[in-house]
């Protein structure tokens, strides 16, 4: 297994530190009054908000975690809102009645889920609403998506097993290492979805450059193994070495900018050493 050791990442400015996940509970998050803004200021988050003595929130609890696997297939994170414990969430979104469900991203209440509480009414409000925001913002794309409505370039999906010989084969990987919960990644993932897109147009195969991502919440064991200590952390590796990390501002042109610098000096480096 590659080793390394990530230079030091200033998480306060560019990222969340490890050791700060809300609780999830079978994959849903658990939202309070202390970090509800936070993790809802990024990427979109389905909120359940529900009181122990509802019926209804009763009858509610078990089906909502079965969402999950869909909703992370759209990009969507799940979050609940306990609103006997959580009065003041509940108070600032003007809960009207118990369960209230709706979906939040980049600060804002991006919509109300009115109909019959069902997997599939969820799954339709949550791809209407997601289709909104692309034809509203580009940026705010989440994974998977458009999947099947372009052809999209994606980032390569990393695992403990799958890591080693990725980096080994590739002269360039751009790895972003990051955890669902964390509103910085929720803010980066249509970024790095659109760099891979327009990078593999600059550097069309496999076998220059992979833009890959870690989901350090799957893969604890490889993300404590490079050495990373805060999210998202943004790593370069030459032929299975780490050589560099990527401490900007995270947009796409500084990160494009990044990735074309960083090779073209390391390719100038290798050719003058012939």
């Amino acid at each position: 297994m590659l080793g390394s050791t990530v230079p030091a990442v200033e998480a306060e400015a560019f990222g969340d530190t490890a050791a700060s996940p809300p609780l999830m509970l079978d994959g849903v998050m658990e939202l309070t009054d202390a970090n509800f803004d936070s993790l809802t200021a990024g990427g979109p988050v389905f909120v359940k908000f529900f009181t122990d003595w509802c019926p209804h929130c009763k009858l509610l609890k078990p089906l909502f975690p079965q969402l999950a696997p869909l909703a992370k297939r759209l990009g969507v994170a799940l979050g609940q809102v306990n609103c006997e414990s959580q009065p003041d969430t509940c108070s600032k979104q003007a809960v009207p009645h118990y369960p209230y469900m709706a979906l939040f991203g980049h600060g804002r209440r991006l919509g109300v889920h009115e109909a019959d509480n069902t997997i599939e009414n969820w799954q339709q409000f949550l791809q209407l609403k997601l289709q909104e925001l692309v034809a509203d913002r580009a940026a705010a794309v989440s994974e998977g998506l458009l999947a099947n409505w372009y052809s999209i370039v994606k980032p390569v999906s990393l695992t403990w097993s799958s890591f080693d010989k990725t980096a080994r084969s590739t002269e360039f990987l751009f790895v972003k290492f990051f955890a669902p919960w964390c509103s910085h990644c929720q803010r980066l993932a249509p970024v790095w979805e659109r760099l891979a897109q327009d990078l593999a147009q600059e550097f069309p195969g496999r076998q220059q450059l992979v833009l890959g991502r870690v989901d350090c919440t799957e893969e604890a064991g490889l993300c404590n193994q490079q050495g990373v200590r805060a999210y998202p952390s943004l790593l370069l590796y030459q032929q299975g070495h780490l050589v560099d990390s990527f401490r900007g501002l995270r947009d796409l042109a500084a990160l494009s900018d990044f990735v074309r610098t960083a090779i073209g000096l390391r390719s100038k480096e290798q050719r003058s050493e012939l």
